[in-house]
């Protein structure tokens, strides 16, 4: 999802050109022409670090397409890689939220009441250099109050296990659809403190049996260096939760290709 730089030349005092690397400039495709990917940023968010915060791309029924949950913000600025979330000539917004009275979900009460946002995603135009509709937001208090949500199925959990050496580093897992890679659901600890936890998105997964869905897992030092990627499958059960699946970093399949939590800085 990387943004593509235009390429200038420079010359050295003795007149010598060097061009390496031209494939990096490359046009990125789109994850799945079908949908737009999103790197949804936020800045300013200061009272909110220490926060559980979520974002949900919501079609114009009010249905999620998308549930983004990270265990605390992490830091007052953030960005967050969402591969093929985006339907393209769909009416969408994202509705994001930090969990200011810490009750786990949005709430008005008890007091201090949440911190909410509505942002109109067709407001934005896809990146005419690699189609990624980018969505930066600066904290503001024009607060708006998100609708009863409207859920498409069952739960995922993904047991995070054995990641005692991964401590201190910044873990996303995102699953999506196997067949079309629609991101429905993206989980994020910003530092891993703990060896073995329980990574739930809830009402993302199909509630018949038998839908197929990717993991993708991506881990670095927090600021987008040091990065591994890994992709397993799974397949959706017909029951609650609806997906259950274990990412252990020395078992699951690497990578290479997996796009890191963020696109890097320009």
């Amino acid at each position: 999802m990387r943004r593509i730089l235009p390429f200038f030349v420079l010359l050295s005092l003795t007149g010598c050109v060097a061009v390496t690397n031209l494939d990096s400039f490359k046009r990125r495709p789109a994850t799945n022409p079908a949908f737009h990917d999103v790197e949804f940023s936020v800045a300013g968010m200061t009272s909110h670090v220490k926060e559980y915060f979520e974002a949900r791309i919501v079609d114009e029924t009010g249905v999620i397409q998308t549930r983004l949950v990270s265990e605390v913000l992490g830091g007052e600025a953030e960005a967050f890689t969402i591969p093929a979330a985006a339907p393209v000539s769909s009416t969408l917004r994202i509705e994001f939220y930090a969990d200011h009275n810490h009750d786990g979900t949005f709430s008005l009460a008890p007091t201090p009441s949440d911190h909410s946002w509505i942002v109109a995603i067709n407001g934005f135009a896809p990146d005419p250099l690699d189609d990624v509709i980018r969505i930066p937001f600066a904290h503001n208090t024009s607060f708006q109050t998100i609708d009863t949500e409207k859920t498409f199925g069952t739960d995922a959990i993904i047991h995070v296990v054995n990641a005692g050496a991964l401590s201190g580093k910044r873990i996303q897992l995102r699953v999506a659809d196997a067949s079309s890679r629609h991101t429905v659901g993206l989980y994020r600890v910003p530092v891993i403190a703990k060896t073995a936890f329980d990574a739930q998105i809830r009402s993302i997964i199909d509630p018949a049996e038998g839908t197929r869905y990717q993991l993708e897992v991506s881990i670095d030092d927090g600021a987008g260096n040091s990065i591994q990627g890994f992709r397993d499958f799974g397949t959706s059960t017909g029951a609650s939760p609806g997906l259950q699946m274990t990412f252990d970093p020395g078992a699951t399949p690497a990578a290479a290709d997996v796009l890191p939590a963020q696109e890097p800085a320009l």
